[in-house]
């Protein structure tokens, strides 16, 4: 969902200078990022003429060859491929496209590198490069030309009046319209669980911010139930838990009923930031740098450690091991009255 919210600008630009141009998206069944990319055509008039959902990992090596086919079929002019895209799996696909637009990595040792070769527009992105990530794929929209006429490509969602008309009165039959709502989300993937500061200590927070008026949100998937019930230990009476029961656009509309939301380094951040509502979000290994909003309304939390951040562009650094690097400082340090006082301040402040 966040690789979505933060190519946002770079899909906007593309939509904006081709409007008579058709998309066909490829996307990974079940993925979170495709609520998150529908919803920005929506907002522009616009959807997809095809999506086309595939399983690569799992898929057989003739079903990928048959997917592949298909794809060439289509004789599309032109394909765009972020650095997440895994394109070692649309090798004859790509090849068959006559503009191709994407992020090259540079090839590493300790890393399977991509084929770059399928780009002849390309634009390097590189674990040494600090740069954030919206402009990371808004590149890719300016190596065909598009100008942004010096603006920043901050990402921009926009929730429809009918959504949070429905997210008002969601509010109101739970007997939450009145008061003042923090929404909360701690999950991450469960493959990058490394990430998170504890719900331990978030729980700790929560005890300490609570307030007679003041009610929490938790929101997050079906398999985090048991991660928010610790986190949340200390204010059971005054939150709510919506793990698994809504879908990304419901939350998005809640989002925008809150006072701010509160978490890690996970999709649900990105999308409140986009959205507009005060976020404060922890971050540990990952690239803060690279996920810093351009606005000040939003606080990013970390420690600036000689070794943080260890992983970068989804990958980890040469000579790093983030599943075992021995101290997890990056996060051990982080304390609970920092966090308090920081989503305290955030709160006044707004």
């Amino acid at each position: 969902m966040g690789d979505a919210v933060m190519f946002e600008p770079a899909l906007r630009a593309f939509l904006h200078r081709f409007p008579k141009a058709q998309f066909d998206l490829v996307v990974g069944r079940g993925s979170q990022s495709l609520a998150i990319l529908k919803h920005i055509m929506w907002e522009h008039g616009r959807e997809f003429r095809s999506i086309i959902m595939a399983d690569f990992k799992a898929m057989s090596r003739r079903e990928l060859k048959s997917l592949n086919s298909t794809l060439a079929d289509n004789s599309y002019e032109a394909c765009i491929a972020v650095y997440t895209t895994p394109i070692q799996y649309y090798v004859s696909a790509i090849e068959s496209i006559p503009i191709r637009i994407g992020h090259a990595i540079r090839a590493q040792a300790w890393y399977k590198p991509r084929p770059n070769y399928l780009f002849n527009i390309a634009r390097t992105v590189d674990q040494n490069i600090d740069e954030r990530e919206p402009y990371r794929h808004y590149r890719l929209a300016q190596a065909v030309g598009i100008q942004s006429q010096g603006e920043l490509p901050v990402p921009r969602i926009t929730i429809s009046d009918q959504n949070q008309a429905w997210a008002r009165d969601f509010l109101q039959r739970e007997g939450l319209h009145n008061k003042e709502l923090i929404a909360v989300h701690l999950g991450v993937s469960k493959a990058m669980n490394w990430k998170k500061w504890s719900d331990e200590r978030y729980a700790a927070v929560f005890e300490r911010l609570r307030k007679p008026n003041r009610h929490f949100l938790f929101f997050g998937g079906v398999d985090e139930r048991e991660e928010i019930e610790i986190a949340r230990a200390h204010i059971i009476e005054v939150s709510s838990v919506f793990a698994g029961s809504l879908d990304v656009i419901q939350v998005g509309a809640l989002l925008t009923q809150c006072k701010m939301t509160i978490g890690n380094d996970s999709g649900i951040g990105h999308l409140s930031i986009a959205i507009g509502t005060p976020t404060f979000r922890i971050f540990g290994p990952s690239d803060h740098y690279g996920c810093e909003p351009y606005s000040e309304e939003h606080v990013t939390l970390y420690k600036d450690l000689s070794c943080s951040p260890c992983m970068n562009l989804g990958l980890i650094k040469a000579g790093y091991n983030v599943l075992n690097c021995g101290h997890r400082n990056c996060l051990g340090y982080i304390s609970v009255d920092e966090v308090t006082d920081s989503i305290s301040n955030l709160l006044t402040r707004k």
